[in-house]
């Protein structure tokens, strides 16, 4: 009977043994199995690095202002009877803008014009009257010598003359005093018509037409925007690195991408006492982006390169302090190390870690890890560029935190 019962626990345990043997390998094999399944590899965006000219700059940000902006107000009060111009029209130096009622002064300028009419006809009247008087006077002449007219018949037509002579005399003083009535009249007349003292836009526009006009006070603004200028405030220790004629390329916050030649025209030649800032002024051009009050930055170039070696700059990334970026080794993600150096707005210099063959991602680093398998679309954009799905299989800069997140 014992011996039974211990053949029993024999086979037991065998079978249990057994059991415990086919589960081990049944695990063994589906480890084998997930070893051999790959990853599908991330989608990201790619580039080799460019050899292209590289600056040196100092960024600062800024606002766009115009060149001149002038503040047009009447010289006189009245009521506006014609408003000719609406906000943001282009007007040209001497263009009518407004007029302000002016029946008095037309009145009133009518009647010194009749004034001027009457003294022309008084002094052409007088002429008429004195070549008639000189001719009885020299036929007065001849009589009296003849003996056939008295001396004082003479001395008559003498009189005759000279008073023709003073009426011509006086006419002409009526018609000077008419015609400076005149001009003083159109003078008085011109106040009422408000032209354009430039050539500019109109930015702002403070009344309506048949509202009524104080003297001295604004009815619009006129600015030129042909030419316009972007204003920075740097630190006072910037100014041993700054001069007139430097070049600087301006972007707007609507085209980041898109930096603009300009050359730095003005340094204020006083610090500001509380901020330690010095304001510097920068010629611009208009190319239908800039308009004035538009934020903008600016970066003032130090010195140039003919070649450097560059990389967007949203591929850069610092950790801990150290300046990486993601690169294709294979098909596989591996992070390289790189020493930097200029940098711009957009682009940054590389100095050590790469060459122009390698492929570094420059959208979606921030969704994948080293050694995670990954698919490169090479670009020769920048992130900001593009437009690729968010992540899943596929990873974009859509989804990308900003590249102001990763300094050098």
């Amino acid at each position: 009977m014992r011996r039974r019962t211990i053949v029993i626990i024999l086979v037991i345990v065998l079978a249990f043994g057994l059991l415990v043997f086919k589960r081990l390998q049944e695990r063994k094999i589906e480890n084998a199995k997930l070893a051999d399944t790959k990853p599908s590899p991330s989608r990201v965006i790619g580039t080799h690095p460019k050899v292209q000219p590289m600056s040196d700059t100092i960024r600062a940000s800024g606002s766009v202002s115009s060149r001149a902006t002038v503040i047009v107000s009447p010289k006189v009060g009245g009521r506006i009877s014609r408003l000719l111009v609406e906000e943001g029209a282009h007007v040209q130096a001497g263009q009518l803008l407004a007029e302000i009622d002016h029946v008095e002064v037309s009145a009133q300028l009518a009647q010194a014009e009749a004034a001027v009419g009457s003294a022309q006809a008084a002094i052409s009247q007088g002429k008429i009257n004195a070549i008639s008087a000189r001719t009885d006077e020299k036929r007065m002449k001849g009589l009296i010598d003849e003996k056939a007219i008295s001396q004082q018949q003479y001395d008559q037509s003498v009189v005759k003359t000279q008073l023709a002579e003073q009426t011509i005399i006086a006419g002409q003083a009526q018609l000077a005093q008419a015609q400076a009535t005149v001009r003083f009249n159109q003078a008085q007349l011109a106040n009422y018509q408000i032209t354009a003292p430039i050539s500019g836009q109109v930015t702002q526009r403070n009344v309506d037409g048949g509202a009524m006009a104080a003297a001295g006070v604004a009815l619009l603004t006129l600015s030129q925007t042909g030419s316009l200028r972007a204003e920075f405030d740097l630190p006072e220790r910037q100014l041993a690195k700054l001069f007139r004629g430097q070049t600087v390329f301006v972007s707007s916050s609507a085209q980041p991408d898109k930096p603009v030649r300009a050359t730095l025209s003005e340094i204020s030649p006083v610090v500001d006492i509380q901020s330690r800032l010095v304001r510097v002024k920068v010629d611009l051009a208009n190319n239908g982006v800039f308009r004035p009050g538009l934020s903008v930055d600016g970066a003032f170039v130090l010195s140039e390169k003919a070649t450097a070696l560059t990389l967007p700059l949203e591929a850069v990334s610092v950790i801990s302090g150290s300046a990486t970026v993601m690169v294709d080794d294979k098909g596989f993600a591996k992070s390289r190390p790189v020493k930097t150096g200029l940098r711009t707005l957009t682009q940054i210099e590389i100095l050590e870690g790469l060459t122009p063959a390698d492929i570094v991602v420059i959208a979606g680093q921030t969704f994948i890890k080293v050694g995670d398998p990954v698919h490169v679309e090479l670009t020769g954009q920048t992130a900001e560029a593009l437009a690729v799905p968010s992540p899943g299989p596929s990873v974009g800069p859509s989804s990308r935190p900003s590249a102001a997140t990763k300094g050098v």
